[in-house]
């Protein structure tokens, strides 16, 4: 993801615009440093062809794109010749459909195989796409047979996906494997300051705590707030003060309360479950997990007593309620993953 794209187009100064270098400038932070170091290995394996996968996965806007665009500038300037091909998986579905329709199925799949690198994004987009599956699965085995590096991305772990061939799966389980996970309140803070002096907007430590408090989503998210903050700012001829961001953020951030049904169906389809399968009395362990992580999002979320989400969850009193927040901040607590899983359903329900 370009991070400074659109915010240098807030200021009408030619003084104030960053320089074009700065526009490329990416904030390396303890959730995407494992990727960006696997993809600066990657030169090796190009120099030398020998066939390489990587698999990267996290949830949208944490910057997987823009680490791929920044390595991919480093790989055509140490070989300019180098033969490669960037699709996201819609695309790659799409070429292959037209192709089929004007006959050239053969043509459409010698253009993916003389290749030395491939990079396909968001992978998951090929659900239900079983011809595009069986096409790509052809691609890597023949890629990896010639030597060539293979990059795939998408927005969870393989074992996550439905309708995907079994032989996709493992292609991709067999890849080196590394998370880029949403930032931390830490690395949040430290992106706040590093968009804004991408455009030399001077951002007092506090107002960048105040944002990373408030918006506990991705990178994406982040710059959106900042883009629309820095605009409303130099608009009104404010400077960024605690008291004017506190304002904004209040205004323009702070949504209407979400409906119980809507953060229960959001969960149940996030764990691939039936919401009545969170409201049932089922002790299965993936269920009660998912049942705790939604009593624990609609308490945090909503303003609804315990009572009240007792009562939707299909509980006979408060106490379940109480066991199962618990329960989720203990495991937020220790284990990155549940912590993970609440920041993605938090961004999942606040973009929609």
């Amino acid at each position: 993801m370009g991070y400074s794209k659109s915010l240098s187009t807030l200021h009408q100064s030619p003084a104030r615009m960053p320089k074009p270098s700065q526009l490329h400038q990416f904030l390396l932070l303890p959730e995407n440093r494992s990727a960006h170091r696997a993809l600066e290995n990657i030169s090796k394996s190009l120099q030398q062809k020998r066939g390489k996968r990587l698999f990267l996965y996290g949830p949208s806007g944490t910057g997987k794109s823009h680490l791929i665009s920044q390595a991919l500038r480093e790989y055509r300037q140490n070989n300019p010749k180098i033969k490669f091909r960037r699709v996201t998986a819609s695309e790659f579905a799409a070429q292959l459909a037209n192709a089929s329709e004007a006959g050239s199925v053969p043509e459409f799949r010698q253009q993916y195989r003389d290749l030395d690198l491939l990079i396909c994004e968001d992978l998951q987009a090929l659900q239900k796409r079983t011809e595009s599956q069986r096409q790509l699965v052809l691609c890597l085995d023949e890629l990896e047979t010639k030597g060539a590096v293979v990059i795939v991305c998408s927005t969870t772990l393989p074992g996550r996906w439905q309708n995907i061939n079994r032989k996709l799966i493992d292609r991709c389980r067999a890849a080196l494997t590394i998370e880029v996970a949403l930032p931390s309140p830490q690395s949040r803070v430290r992106l706040c300051r590093h968009f804004a002096q991408l455009i030399h907007e001077p951002m007092p430590a506090s107002v960048a705590e105040c944002i990373a408090q408030t918006i506990q989503g991705s990178p994406r998210d982040l710059h959106s707030v900042i883009a629309r903050l820095v605009e409303d700012a130099h608009r009104r001829k404010r400077k960024l003060s605690d008291e004017y961001v506190g304002q904004f953020l209040e205004s323009e951030i702070v949504t209407p309360e979400l409906p119980m049904k809507k953060i229960i169906q959001a969960t149940a389809k996030y764990f691939t479950l039936k919401v009545g399968d969170l409201k049932s009395s089922s002790r299965r362990s993936d269920i009660v997990h998912a049942r705790q992580v939604a009593m624990y999002l609609l308490r945090q979320m909503t303003t609804h007593t315990q009572i009240e989400i007792a009562k939707t969850m299909g509980k006979a009193d408060h106490t379940s309620v109480v066991r199962a927040c618990q329960k989720v901040e203990e495991l937020m607590s220790s284990d990155s993953r549940a912590q993970q899983e609440i920041l993605e359903l938090r961004a999942t329900l606040s973009s929609g």
